[in-house]
């Protein structure tokens, strides 16, 4: 039979269409195998016998969801094997009171495979994570990539045991050579710096921090080496009225990312999920310690409780920023930013420079900002010689829902180049 369209195409290339049109995680399923080989007979042995189609899948073990039976281990026995001595690619998604067992039996046979760890997500209680997390000193020290961790208390209300810690996870960071990420209520931001002091490879970190108590930086602290890229911070559950001066949020915070090595850094998030009251000395400290960020394109502040003027004297010195995001979506949490830092933006009297700017989203609850104040911005920021031109404006400030549509259609229809967003 003759072999037509993409059949007669080289099977190097034909692997390589199976890879783009799949997700990058094929999801484990009874089907799954079916599937794959009816889409043509003769790419059956093909499938079968190309590694890396098989290296690379999710497992999710959810209530209501898939059927909790051996046959899950059974499909993950094949794709290990399939898979040969590529490097794996998995997501694990672990939440139903009723599989723990096959959860168990799912993370020994994957342990067996260490040595290929590339890129791992693990969502699900901690003891089935420190199941998992056995193996620090059999995984090699260049085999994982990425780690993002997700842990819960455990089904059924079994909480962990009282001396359990984020220690207790057999974690290999030192092997960890780009990203690591950490949701779990088991980190404060003593934990942080230990772990990154244990990373020093380590390239990106995102870390959700959910301590009421113990948001404090001790300075007998291990001091992280690694030379971070990319640090994406969420503060949970903060005592809103925790310590003034030294001890106030804000410096605790200065102090902790003081601690670090920001020269490499280009991306930077904060997002605090807490109310607690600005403080001057606390926000001018921050700032002091971002400026070391001499290479920051990315920064993006979500509800933190700052003043105006010490944000304003830092972010005019960071030249290199592109992107810059202010957001107080909630109005529990009053934006400290004004209808003069907005005109700053535009080139008034002690303007806010930012060349290379090419996102701004901004809140802005005290005053009004005016049709002309938005104009002029655009005039500036739209008309740069040699630099980018703003490409994405956010704006959400205090204006009915009829105004910010009308403004938002003008402004669109004036620059159609621009993304324009203007919220009430």
């Amino acid at each position: 039979m003759e072999r037509r369209g993409i059949i007669a195409l080289p099977e190097e290339l034909q692997i390589l269409i199976f890879k783009h049109r799949l997700s990058p995680y094929c999801v484990i399923r009874e089907n799954l195998v079916r599937d794959l080989s009816l889409v043509c007979r003769l790419w059956r042995d093909l499938i079968a016998n190309e590694p890396q189609l098989w290296s690379a899948f999710e497992l999710s073990l959810i209530h209501h969801g898939i059927p909790h039976s051996q046959n899950n281990v059974k499909l993950m026995q094949l794709r290990l094997h399939r898979s040969k001595d590529t490097r794996l690619r998995i997501r694990f998604n672990i939440n139903d009171p009723t599989c723990k067992q096959l959860g168990l039996d799912i993370i020994a046979l994957f342990k067996a495979h260490a040595n290929r760890w590339q890129d791992i997500m693990f969502c699900g209680p901690a003891t089935l994570a420190a199941a998992l997390l056995s193996v620090d000193s059999s995984l090699p020290p260049s085999a994982l990539s990425n780690l993002e961790l997700t842990l819960m208390e455990d089904p059924q209300n079994v909480r962990l045991p009282h001396n359990f810690t984020i220690s207790s996870l057999l974690v290999p960071y030192s092997a960890i050579l780009n990203e690591l990420s950490l949701n779990t209520r088991l980190v404060n931001l003593q934990t942080c710096l230990a772990i990154l002091a244990q990373s020093p490879k380590l390239h990106r970190y995102t870390a959700v921090i959910h301590r009421e108590s113990d948001f404090n930086v001790s300075p007998s602290v291990s001091q992280p080496t690694c030379r971070l890229e990319h640090l994406d911070l969420e503060i949970r559950n903060i005592n809103p009225t925790q310590g003034t001066g030294d001890e106030h949020p804000l410096q605790v915070l200065a102090r902790f990312l003081d601690a670090m090595i920001l020269e490499d850094l280009t991306y930077l998030r904060i997002y605090w999920a807490d109310s607690a009251s600005p403080d001057e000395a606390g926000g001018r400290a921050l700032f002091a310690t971002i400026l070391q960020c001499t290479r920051l394109r990315t920064l993006k502040i979500e509800n933190l409780p700052l003043n105006q003027d010490a944000f304003a004297a830092c972010i005019g010195t960071l030249t290199h920023l592109r992107h810059l995001s202010i957001q107080y979506p909630d109005h529990a949490f009053p934006s400290p930013l004004s209808r003069n830092f907005f005109r700053a933006l535009c080139g008034h009297e002690s303007s806010i420079n930012l060349p290379q700017l090419e996102v701004l989203h901004i809140s802005i609850h005290s005053e009004k900002v005016g049709k002309e104040d938005i104009y002029k911005l655009l005039e500036r920021r739209m008309k740069a010689q040699g630099n980018p031109v703003l490409k994405d404006l956010f704006i959400h400030c205090d204006m009915d829902s009829r105004t910010c549509a009308a403004w938002r259609e003008e402004i669109s229809s004036t620059y159609p180049s621009l993304t324009v967003e203007i919220s009430e």
